[in-house]
């Protein structure tokens, strides 16, 4: 749970506990049903995800006052105010915590969903249709590179257990990957998001070498700005596909049957003899 996230709730938590204990202390004040709805009237806020501010000040508002009404051996301004105050102050607490967790929901929620696959799968077979188009037109070749994180880095990262949180931290390392890529290639590339790697688009790369120079330096960037080692997929237009929906398949495809670079991170000193170009290289023969 996010620091600012728990503070809230602790302060939520930290004044009903104490205004209970105070409101049942205090000697002048009888501790009964109204005081007992002051103090924990405002929880319905996390029971129920309908329930708002507004709406539990409007009902709540007047049914302690009917509660201390109710009692008229009791009854008394001071009684009546010390729980509304209370009553009040217990709810903006609580709406301010509730409020923050359900917007917290709603982003994690965007996240473990991932990326949206069908707008992205357009955009990103779009902008193949064009170098596809453009490429025939002048003669120059092209890449697709999927780029995700390498199992090793998810495996030495503490993850959670929840299967939710777990695709939230996948999806923050894509979403990091995709930045990087960006940043890198400036305007030189095309990089889109699905749901578990970056997609990009590489204009004008032709050779072996020039693809592992490239690789080489995105594996080195990607570590410099997150840690984060990745492993890439690759597909060249016109050597492995004619078709923008091939070219996505093989690329891929070279990551699913192991054909792919596993890119040593600057982190990895078993594999710091061997350079991302050779591994590449090696991973193809």
């Amino acid at each position: 749970m996010f620091p600012i996230l728990r503070q809230h709730w602790t302060l939520w938590a930290a004044w009903t506990v104490t205004a209970s204990v105070v409101l049942f202390a205090e000697p002048w004040i009888v501790f009964s049903w109204a005081e007992l709805a002051a103090c924990l009237g405002s929880l319905a806020l996390s029971i129920d995800r309908r329930t708002r501010r507004e709406t539990l000040l409007a009902i709540g508002l007047p049914a302690i006052a009917l509660l201390v009404l109710a009692e008229p051996e009791s009854v008394s301004v001071i009684r009546l105010v010390v729980d509304w105050f209370v009553f009040i102050v217990a709810v903006l607490l609580g709406a301010r915590a509730v409020d923050d967790q359900r917007e917290l929901e709603h982003v994690a929620g965007h996240l473990a969903l991932g990326a949206d696959s069908e707008h992205a799968d357009e955009r990103l077979k779009q902008r193949l249709a064009e170098e596809i188009a453009r490429s025939r037109r002048y003669g120059r070749s092209f890449i697709l590179l999927a780029v995700a994180p390498h199992p090793r880095s998810l495996a030495n990262e503490v993850v959670p257990s929840s299967h939710v949180m777990r695709k939230i931290a996948s999806a923050r390392w894509v979403l990091e990957i995709a930045d990087s890529l960006s940043r890198e290639l400036h305007r030189y590339a095309h990089v889109d998001v699905s749901e578990d790697r970056a997609l990009c688009v590489v204009p004008e790369i032709e050779g072996e070498d020039a693809i592992d120079t490239l690789v080489s330096r995105l594996a080195a960037a990607v570590d410099r700005d997150y840690e984060i080692e990745i492993e890439v997929g690759v597909a060249r237009f016109p050597g492995d596909a004619l078709a923008a929906e091939d070219l996505i398949s093989v690329a891929r495809a070279d990551r699913r049957s192991l054909r792919l670079t596993s890119l040593p991170s600057s982190r990895d000193d078993t594999d710091e003899d061997t350079s991302p170009g050779e591994s590449l290289r090696d991973a193809r023969a």
